[in-house]
Order: C-alpha cells, then sequence, then structure tokens
C-alpha cells in the first residue's frame, strides 16, 4: 500500500493553517450580528508548475452563536469508501473538537477566551485596509484582505482573501501560497461554490457518546493501526500534543 499522510481538517494540504493564525485582527466592528448559513466550497492544492496536488469538497456551517464546523468527505486510504471527517469549534461549550469516524476518535480541546473573540467579533472591515478593493461574489459584497508572513531563507507566507462583512468576514475565496519570494511556489486555493442562509442542522456539531477521547498521537497511532502507513497529522501526532495538553493545562476547567 502507498504510504501517505491522511491530514486533518485544517492542517490540510501543503500548508499548514497555524502558520496563518497571526491574520485574525484584533479591532472589533460595531456591526449587525453576522448570519447564520451552510457553504459548500472547494479546496485545490496546486503544485508549484500549476498542476494540480489534490482537490476536495468541503462544507462549512455556522450557527447563530457563532460556533463552525467544516466537514470532510475524505476517500480511506485503503479505499474501501469514503468518511466525514468533521472540525468542530463549538462557542457555547468552548471547545474545539475533530471527530474522526474511521476510527471512532474524538480529540478535544478547550478554546481560550482570545480565540472564542475572534469567532463571535468579526473585525472593522473584516481587518482589511479602509480603502481596500471590494467586490461582489455569490451576491454578497466582500473586502480584499491579504498579508505576507516572512519565513527564513528569503521565503514567506503569502494570503489573499476576499471577505463577506454580512458572513461573519467568512472568505468566500481564499488563495494562500507558502515558499520563495520571487519564484514559484505551491499555492492552496479555497472557493465557495453556495452559500444557503439559515441555521444549520444540530447534528452537524453533535459528538457521539461512543466515540473514544483521544490525543493527537493516540488518534494518529490508532488510524496507522487501521491504515498501516498512513498518518492524520501532517505535523506529527508528537507535535500536535503539545498543543493538545497545552491548551488543556491553561483551561484546566473545560
Amino acid at each position: 500500500m502507498r504510504r501517505a499522510i491522511y491530514v486533518v481538517s485544517l492542517t490540510a494540504g501543503v500548508f499548514i493553517v497555524t502558520f496563518l493564525a497571526f491574520r485574525a485582527a484584533k479591532v472589533r466592528s460595531q456591526d449587525s450580528p453576522a448570519r447564520s448559513f451552510v457553504a459548500t466550497l472547494s479546496e485545490t492544492r496546486y503544485k508549484p508548475d500549476g498542476s494540480i496536488f489534490t482537490r476536495e469538497d468541503i462544507l462549512h456551517a455556522v450557527r447563530r452563536d457563532r460556533s463552525q464546523v467544516d466537514v470532510f468527505r475524505k476517500e480511506l486510504p485503503d479505499r474501501s469508501g469514503w468518511e466525514y471527517l468533521r472540525k468542530i469549534l463549538n462557542v457555547s461549550a468552548g471547545v474545539d473538537v475533530m471527530v474522526e469516524p474511521a476510527t471512532g476518535s474524538a480529540v478535544t480541546m478547550p478554546m481560550g477566551k482570545e480565540q472564542i473573540e475572534l469567532l463571535t467579533r468579526p473585525a472593522l472591515n473584516c481587518g482589511a485596509a479602509v480603502n481596500a478593493p471590494t467586490k461582489t461574489i455569490l451576491g454578497y459584497a466582500v473586502v480584499r484582505w491579504s498579508t505576507e508572513l516572512p519565513l527564513p531563507d528569503n521565503q514567506s507566507v503569502r494570503t489573499e482573501e476576499w471577505r463577506a462583512p454580512a458572513l461573519g468576514c467568512y472568505p468566500l475565496y481564499d488563495r494562500s501560497e507558502m515558499g520563495p519570494k520571487n519564484g514559484p511556489s505551491a499555492y492552496n486555493v479555497r472557493e465557495v461554490l453556495f452559500v444557503a442562509e439559515g441555521e444549520p442542522p444540530s447534528a452537524f456539531f453533535e459528538v457521539a457518546s461512543d466515540l473514544k477521547e483521544r490525543s493527537p498521537s493516540q488518534a494518529d497511532s490508532e488510524f496507522e493501526r487501521f491504515f498501516p502507513g498512513n498518518h492524520l497529522y501532517l505535523e506529527g501526532g508528537a507535535k500536535a500534543d503539545q498543543r493538545y495538553y497545552g491548551r488543556r493545562e491553561a483551561t484546566p476547567n473545560r
């Protein structure tokens, strides 16, 4: 069987989303509350030569309390079927949960106060400059936000998003690339295809009681036991454990 990394949730693909944690602005708006909605989107990862590396479909849903979930339809490594891996940010419960059905695993981490505030209080003008370009995507006004995070060896992470204020600044188009500042780089494109406003089904956010709570390294080991040579975490389960136990120590009452 070919060896592979079955990347979990928002760490999927060529880019590790933790590189982009800097991107949320802290200036808050007094705008009217954003709407609840369900969106479908495609995420395509390209090699530096522009050819497609991988592509997958994702469902993103936001509740009235600003809780969010991403549902990833993933083919199992042995090609025996498909599973729906979920990444849940439950604002009311204050927890960040990854649900991996193939192994019956749940990886639960408390959410800090700042993380909850970033979800519930979008930035003024979605963090973009006052004179930032605007346009319309899928009938929603969007504003362009971009940034660059320098990395060693004359490399950087460069991100462009077109954010919709009416949807809590959710980006309807997102392009990220990481590599040399002057030269071809691998890049990642997320593009929303459809938006349906209204409260999403509660089942999207439910965590079954028969799932076993595991640390990232435990979930990763269990996944490799089911699918030899395949892993859940691009960064490695041991490194992901640092966040897992660090957050639990920081918020012991959750």
